[in-house]
């Protein structure tokens, strides 16, 4: 049971914590250059994290029921089975609260579908301006940024856009 406990189950869940932050911070960037493989990868880690983890508590909970059959003892063994509850009840709530709404977004995303739609962009001005308008989508930056190659003397960006992905083209258009 310790194996199956602190390497198994913490270690492992420790990894999975590491990776979900790592990926929560780099996650706007990365869509915004990669979107479609950001997105897949997204989905990638959380069925990673869900196959996993059911292995891991079922694995916990066999090995602690094992222990009070062979052993007789009960102590950590019960402490090993209150804490797959724990564990499950955990996931759930992150089930519904994170993975799911992840899931509905990055899973169009991932086959290049954007639910927002995609924004028209005309050039105006004799070629100074570019006016975006409609949502800003993912893959919005990479269309503004092939005008501004077509028409190099455009100094002026028009935006008539209710929102979307602002901050992720902005930052992309500036670099």
């Amino acid at each position: 049971m310790p194996v199956s406990y602190w390497i198994n189950f913490i270690g492992l869940g420790w990894v999975f914590a590491i990776v979900e932050r790592v990926l929560n911070a780099s996650a706007a960037e990365l869509l915004v250059d990669n979107t479609a493989l950001a997105a897949a990868g997204m989905l990638a880690f959380w069925l990673m994290l869900y196959s996993s983890s059911t292995w891991q508590i079922v694995g916990v909970w066999r090995s602690a029921s094992r222990r009070i059959v062979l052993t007789g003892k009960r102590g950590w063994a019960r402490t090993a089975h209150a804490m797959c509850l724990l564990s499950v009840v955990m996931h759930s709530a992150m089930l519904f609260a994170t993975a799911v709404p992840q899931v509905l977004l990055f899973g169009p995303l991932a086959v290049g579908v954007d639910s927002m739609g995609s924004p028209v962009i005309k050039v105006i001005g004799k070629g100074r301006e570019i006016e975006v308008s409609g949502p800003i989508s993912f893959g919005t930056s990479e269309r503004v940024r092939g005008r501004l190659n077509l028409y190099p003397n455009a100094r002026v960006i028009r935006l008539n856009s209710d929102g979307g992905y602002v901050s992720g083209m902005s930052r992309r258009l500036l670099n």
